[in-house]
């Protein structure tokens, strides 16, 4: 006899950007249970996120820097999952906390990467296919075959009621569609393209008519300040709700952005991108994969990548994988993705 599954938990505490591309997956997991409630634990940086997405009914938020830090306060938090009587979980991250949950929470299956840490807990395990992307990855837990690019599902987001706001900010700052955006930041130092490069890209932009409108968390402000104040560039670094952004991006003519959350919040805008390889590679699998988007950067460094994340600086000291793109292999690129030609 088929067992009914109305209830699903899925799994996700990584960073915003990985989130964002687990809404594929929930997509595609609606589909295979179309009239299953699905909810999604994952952490208070991703929360708007998966608000934004119109197949999550109910955000359970792990914090793991405060409230359930610590083995013991995930342990008890796990346990309180069982109120919610869940009929399956889909763990997509493959650290042990997550396998504590999945164990302590005691939901049955429950479906997990054979590579997580004590995968035992996993009564279905699913092959981690490294040289996958990390969409075409997630859906390999899921009953349907993808053939050839079927995979390339783009992101989900609702952010229309943000609509008013974007409105009123392009009309703040004279502002029309057709402007470009370039997000200069990433947590990693490695991972940014050098500012001097940004400075001298935006110009070259700049000199053929563009608008350029920077973009990025709060964090990344005084970076972004660095570049505006040497160019005519707008500052909009933490102006905007992160799904505002969104809505922002659906105006784009094209984003310029470094291997970020911008690549992949500007993949739900389904807008033309260019993302800036620098110390890691689109082999990780978290490329933009539409067809209006293309990535660039120096492959034949033999010390690339230097690591999955990348690093607060350059452990050979000279950071080739950056200070060697030039800014006019970028300005080139850009001006052909403009003319359609990637």
């Amino acid at each position: 006899m088929e067992v009914l599954i109305s209830k699903i938990l899925v799994i996700h505490t990584s960073f915003i950007g990985d989130a964002i591309l687990v809404l594929p997956f929930l997509q595609e997991l609606q589909k295979q249970y179309p009239s299953a409630s699905i909810d999604i634990l994952t952490s208070p940086r991703a929360h708007d996120i998966f608000r934004a997405s119109p197949h999550v009914q109910k955000i359970q938020i792990l914090d793991k820097r405060r409230k359930h830090k610590g083995v013991f306060a995930t342990y008890k938090f796990a346990k309180e999952l069982r109120e919610d009587a869940y009929d399956i979980v889909y763990s997509l991250h493959r650290s042990f906390r997550t396998s504590l949950l999945v164990w302590a929470s005691g939901i049955k299956p429950a479906y997990g990467f054979d590579s997580s840490t004590a995968s035992f807990v996993y009564t279905n395990k699913t092959v981690y296919h490294k040289d996958m992307h990390e969409v075409q990855r997630l859906l390999c837990f899921l009953d349907k075959k993808y053939e050839n690019d079927s995979w390339k599902i783009l992101p989900d987001m609702n952010s229309r009621q943000y609509a008013g706001v974007v409105e009123k900010f392009l009309t703040d700052h004279n502002l029309t569609a057709g402007f470009i955006g370039i997000a200069p930041g990433s947590v990693w130092a490695t991972k940014r393209y050098p500012v001097e490069h940004y400075i001298n890209v935006i110009k070259a932009l700049e000199a053929d008519g563009y608008k350029i409108v920077l973009l990025g968390g709060p964090d990344e402000k005084l970076l972004c300040n660095e570049i505006s104040n040497r160019t005519k560039a707008l500052n909009a670094c933490g102006v905007l709700p992160l799904v505002a952004v969104r809505e922002l991006l659906l105006h784009c003519l094209l984003m310029l952005t470094n291997d970020s959350a911008l690549t992949h919040l500007s993949l739900a805008a389904n807008c033309t991108i260019l993302t800036i390889y620098c110390s890691t590679v689109p082999g990780f699998g978290f490329y933009p994969y539409s067809k209006k988007s293309a990535f660039i950067g120096i492959e034949t460094l033999p010390c690339k990548p230097c690591g999955i994340h990348g690093h607060n600086s350059c452990p050979e000291k000279h950071f080739k994988c950056g200070n060697d793109l030039i800014p006019e292999k970028i300005t080139e690129k850009i001006h052909l993705m403009l003319k359609g030609i990637i």
